[in-house]
């Protein structure tokens, strides 16, 4: 028997998973999106190749999550014990664009064979058409994740069709059976829970097939579990939906980001929203959505044309403690509302529209960094506006530019979200507090310093290079050691808080290359951190420069891809891929404002940049460093 062969990395599993089995119970469907796609696929074809059944197969898994038919024609390439036993979203590897697929079809019953038959192609290539039209499958399947490998079937009742009625045949006898293996590059996969893992192997993975003849026709019948998609593919029938969980004070939103299949994102948002945060961000969030919280069978999720949706939770309002009500469905609500095309969501308790209470709480989606962007000039600190550079003291404590005293000798500054709290920086090895008074004083000696980042209960974080832990000195000076299992092994750079205080981006090391990692933030009762806990990957480079928070979901990252090129700015989505945002010569330090279009970078030669549109412009010179809070 054919052993299924699924070299890839290994998977963050999310407490919750995309159903695998069973309908997704909804009403109307939203109309598609306006750049959504339709795709097309084929059914095999008489005299179809091992190789060209495979590519067939591959190209018909992307239109099952688009097109009517529960993955219909991608199962007509599988015999019918193979079809009924394939789960489609039990793992779904999204393959390069940018690296060749290779094929190499091999006979099982030969006791030595080379390869028969091996070509390079993308596996867009075998009967898949597009159309700019709308959405398709609710993309729901049978079976559990698992590796298909079924028993040959001997008998011949194996229907060419596949998933079709069974058909009388005779046995595969030798040079009936082959083993199509499929060499990829993998950028990510998803697990069950729609949680996307980067790949941390650049080699090549592979995937078999083993396929077998039914009357005569090529069919697949042991195949891994899953689907493999290129990254085209995947950003045309999946979406990243932030679902919302909670601060343990209950003041802001944590978004955990997941990705749904675009049919259907808002019942299997809700689904996922009901089972809790991912693993990693578990221990730094609270949810108010009861654990035994369950949607309604038949009506669920119902989708309206004009974008309003109505969740159907089975509890009533009784079985919701009344301190939670109106947080849960504040959760609901903005978990859809970061669906395209919802505008409006109601939720219904026990079959009852909830009302939630006019003062009901409203956490917030973050703190605002303002428009306000910190330097290190010439003389000193400084603040830079839309048409000036003035003396920080001067613009933090509102005396006149000529009374400001300089604050000099200062790198790394880290203001903080109140202004009126002055900020953090570094005065060489020392962490130091700067008053809005110009006045300095030192709140830690260390070692090695991290640059300091500050968070928005007003902790100033920071720590020496390599330690095991981090230090975070208070509001009111107190001194705590936050315990970071693994952080030495990542030999940081930088720690980065996120503008909720729930996250945190560590940028170090790891087999000689620059990573980006996620953590969690475990606070006591009183807000004071605890514990860093690391969680996944979430990007990888060849060096890395700089890194800052630019919304709730998303970290800008200045870094290289090789020793001889520019420095790049990349958008690196928290619980998703990165993507380019440009290269910047020179470019050595970073800053981001309200999101990815308000990037600021210093250069080399004393230059601060701003990007507009597609270009970075002259700010200022003399200028470096440029920070905002956190």
């Amino acid at each position: 028997m054919l052993a299924v062969v699924l070299a890839l990395a290994g998977l963050v599993a999310g407490c919750a998973q995309l159903p695998v089995s069973g309908p997704v119970h909804q009403g109307r469907t939203a109309a598609p999106a306006a750049d959504a796609i339709r795709i097309e696929a084929s059914r095999p074809g008489p005299g179809d190749g091992p190789q060209e059944i495979v590519q067939g197969f591959l190209a018909a898994g992307p239109a099952g999550l688009s097109a009517d038919g529960d993955f219909e024609v991608a199962r007509s390439y599988l015999t019918t014990s193979a079809g009924a036993q394939w789960s489609p979203l039990a793992e779904v590897v999204i393959a390069r664009n940018d690296e060749p697929q290779s094929f190499r079809v091999d006979d099982q019953d030969a006791t030595t064979e080379d390869a028969t038959d091996s070509a390079t192609d993308d596996v867009d290539g075998a009967g898949a058409a597009t159309s700019a039209t709308g959405s398709g499958t609710d993309g729901t399947d049978d079976g559990e994740p698992a590796p298909v490998t079924p028993a040959p079937d001997t008998d011949g009742t194996d229907a060419p069709g596949g998933g079709g009625a069974d058909g009388a045949g005779s046995a595969a006898t030798a040079g009936d059976r082959v083993t199509v293996t499929l060499a990829v590059v993998a950028a990510g996969d998803l697990d069950p829970g729609g949680v996307y893992s980067v790949s941390e192997s650049p080699g090549t993975s592979e995937l078999a097939f083993g396929l077998v003849r039914v009357e005569g026709e090529w069919r697949i019948e042991t195949l891994p579990q899953g689907l493999l998609l290129t990254e085209f593919q995947f950003s045309q029938v999946f979406r990243a939906v932030p679902l919302q969980f909670l601060t343990p004070d209950v003041a802001s939103f944590v978004p955990d980001v997941r990705y749904v299949p675009v049919r259907n994102s808002a019942s299997y948002a809700v689904t996922l929203l009901l089972g809790g945060p991912a693993t990693w961000l578990a221990p730094a969030v609270v949810t108010r959505i009861p654990t035994e919280a369950s949607l309604e069978q038949g009506r669920s999720v119902a989708v309206a044309d004009d974008g309003s949706v109505e969740v159907h939770l089975a509890q009533s309002a009784a079985d919701v403690p009344a301190a939670s009500r109106d947080l849960a469905v504040a959760q609901i609500e903005e978990t859809l509302l970061g669906v395209p095309g919802v505008r409006d969501v109601t939720v219904w308790l026990a079959g009852t529209p909830y009302e939630p209470a006019a003062d009901a709480p409203t956490p917030s989606l973050g703190a605002d960094v303002g428009d306000v962007l910190v330097g290190v000039g010439e003389e000193g600190l400084v603040v830079v506006t839309d048409d000036d550079v003035v003396p920080w003291v001067a613009w933090a404590s509102g005396v006149a530019a000529d009374d400001a005293p300089a604050v000099t000798g200062l790198t790394d500054p880290a203001p903080a979200y109140d202004p009126a709290a002055g900020l953090a920086a570094l005065a060489g090895s020392s962490l130091v507090h700067v008053a809005p008074d110009g006045a300095v004083r030192e709140l830690l000696a260390l070692t090695d310093p991290l640059p300091p980042s500050q968070d928005p209960l007003g902790w100033v974080w920071t720590g020496d290079r390599g330690a095991a832990d981090l230090r975070a000195v208070g509001p009111d000076g107190q001194v705590v050691t936050v315990a970071a299992d693994g952080l030495a092994q990542l030999s940081p750079r930088q720690v980065r808080l996120s503008r909720e205080g729930a996250r945190a981006v560590v940028l170090g090391e790891s087999d000689g290359r620059a990573v980006l990692v996620a953590a969690s933030v475990v606070r006591g009762g009183d807000g004071e951190p605890t514990r860093l806990v690391l969680g996944p990957t979430l990007a990888a480079f060849a060096g890395g420069l700089d890194v800052a928070w630019a919304d709730p979901t998303t970290v800008a990252a200045l870094v290289t891809q090789d020793a001889s090129a520019a420095p790049l700015v990349r958008s690196v989505t928290v619980g998703g891929p990165s993507a380019v945002v440009s290269s910047t010569p020179q470019a050595i330090t970073l800053a981001a404002g309200e999101g990815v279009s308000h990037l600021f970078v210093g250069t080399a030669d004393g230059r601060l940049l701003v990007r507009v549109s597609l270009r970075w412009d002259e700010v200022t010179t003399g200028v470096g460093e440029p920070a905002f809070p956190g």
